[in-house]
């Protein structure tokens, strides 16, 4: 599966926390398919589908939301530098000037400068961090990642006693799935921190961002019992909150603790309720929470008992909807799906997703008419939406209208051409290919599509080559692709088209 849409683009809370604490909602798409995961850490998440941040949709035919992410960890604060700088104006006469001389020399690519003028402060004030957290937080603002890593060294090497580098360090081993790294730089950090006594208000913020990188570790190493600890840990020292239960509330329940585990969860309700007078506003409550981690254990039945509860309970639940839409894809019944998708779209009009939700619902009911129209206006707003072009090039090309066809053909190979690593804009380009007659042409794209992931195959992929074989006269391999297409439980918009087909052959 490609992430290529964010709903709320990945948000830098803390500088290097930019890169790789992606706790936000996500759009995952892969060619009218889309599968449950949990995406924090790129290719690590896919072995933690359990914990889940919100996956709403495909805009080629595809949708399939997600819980929450708030329900897995606290959105990251700001560390270091960054969320202490009105503190250090307050407390040193000359940071405020220091601080804009410092960001006008590296915004005329004068990094030695910038690095001296906080080296000189930091002489001056030990409390502040070292120079290099200063710099690497300019960085980030100018979207410069290449240097993050070489930053981090030299500060480690100039500061070895601080803490804050190997913290960042090992997110960024973390990012990058080298565990063993992540874990050595952790322990570092810890150590280092417990010698730490300069800033007590940042070596509070450096404990939290250790204590919260720590439990992200815990999780990918399936370290439950581990997990459990951090997240106590962190209740205790940041104080209680709906997320940080709900994380010990995980823990349990992998730990098979069921009934602890949904004590929990009602607890983060309560708590959650007192503090925002919303229930479901800032995460799942007990029973989706129990439903989902319910599904990865295959229990579908309790899970979808657990989900009607939920809404029936919490009817007006955005988080609670968006699973209830899932299901119902899971379960082929889109018509049920666009009810839902109606209610929210009525029920939260700032959600800018409930369009291309629409839309994409659209797709499965094949009402493509709509689904042109929504995802045109979608376009309208943002131009630059690829997915919302791959969605209006589907529509059209489905319309048997030679201009529709053709305005998709444009759309498919203008996005084909500008991002030529997407597997699922070289499938829907193929699917173009085809509905045009150009067969070789067709039979290329789809296969570039595969090539461009890894070797898999998609449901709507293996249905689009499914119809080129039967074109071609090779029904048995046409047959075999609808099999396997069929067999994927991932929902796709061609499902049904793709079983009539298979009844045929």
């Amino acid at each position: 599966m490609k992430l290529f849409f964010n709903l709320i683009y990945f948000c830098c809370f803390g500088m290097l926390r930019f890169f790789v604490a992606l706790n936000s909602f996500v759009f995952c798409q892969d060619n009218n398919c889309v599968k449950l995961c949990y995406c924090r850490f790129n290719k690590i998440v896919r072995l933690f589908c359990f914990i889940l941040i919100l996956c709403i949709f495909s805009s080629c035919n595809s949708y399939k939301p997600q819980p929450d992410d708030s329900q897995v960890d606290d959105p990251v604060e700001e560390s270091g530098a960054e969320s202490q700088i009105d503190d250090y104006v307050k407390k040193i006469p000359s940071f405020a000037d220091e601080y804009k001389k410092a960001s006008d020399a590296f915004d005329k690519s004068d990094i030695a400068g910038a690095k001296n003028i906080f080296a000189d402060l930091y002489k001056q004030y030990p409390e502040l961090p070292p120079p290099g957290i200063f710099l690497l937080q300019f960085f980030i603002q100018s979207k410069n990642g290449n240097n993050i890593k070489p930053i981090l060294e030299m500060t480690t090497n100039e500061t070895p006693n601080d803490p804050e580098a190997y913290i960042l360090l090992a997110d960024v081993a973390l990012q990058q799935q080298e565990l063993t790294a992540a874990e050595l730089l952790l322990l570092e950090a810890e150590s280092k921190l417990t010698k730490y006594s300069v800033n007590t208000t940042r070596k509070k913020s450096m404990t939290s961002s250790l204590l919260r990188s720590q439990s992200l570790l815990a999780e990918v190493r399936g370290r439950w019992k581990d997990y459990e600890e951090l997240a106590t840990k962190r209740i205790k020292h940041d104080g209680e909150s709906a997320i940080l239960l709900r994380q010990k509330g995980i823990a349990l329940f992998q730990q098979n603790k069921e009934a602890e585990a949904e004590k929990i969860f009602q607890l983060a309700d309560k708590i959650k309720t007192k503090k925002t007078k919303q229930n479901t506003e800032q995460g799942l409550p007990a029973e989706a929470m129990l439903s989902r981690l319910y599904a990865t254990r295959g229990n579908n039945e309790k899970s979808k008992k657990l989900l009607n509860d939920a809404l029936e309970k919490y009817p007006n639940s955005k988080e609670v909807i968006l699973l209830s839409i899932q299901s119902r894809l899971d379960e082929n019944k889109p018509e049920e799906a666009k009810i839902l998708a109606d209610k929210l779209a009525a029920n939260f009009p700032e959600f800018e997703a409930a369009t291309k939700i629409k839309a994409t619902i659209a797709l499965y009911l094949n009402d493509f008419t709509t689904a042109e129209k929504l995802f045109q206006d979608l376009i309208i707003l943002a131009p630059s939406d690829h997915q919302a072009k791959n969605g209006l090039a589907l529509a059209l090309c489905e319309q048997n209208d030679p201009k529709k066809l053709k305005r998709a053909l444009e759309y498919a190979n203008d996005n084909v051409n500008k991002n030529q690593q997407n597997s699922e804009y070289w499938s829907t380009l193929g699917w173009i290919l085809l509905n045009t007659k150009q067969i070789d042409a067709a039979k290329q794209a789809l296969q570039q599509s595969i090539n461009t992931s890894n070797g898999s195959i998609t449901p709507a992929t293996a249905y689009y080559l499914a119809q080129l074989e039967k074109q071609t006269g090779n029904k048995n391999q046409a047959k075999q692709l609808l099999e396997k297409a069929l067999q994927n439980q991932t929902p796709f918009a061609k499902r049904r088209d793709a079983q009539k087909l298979l009844n045929e052959l």
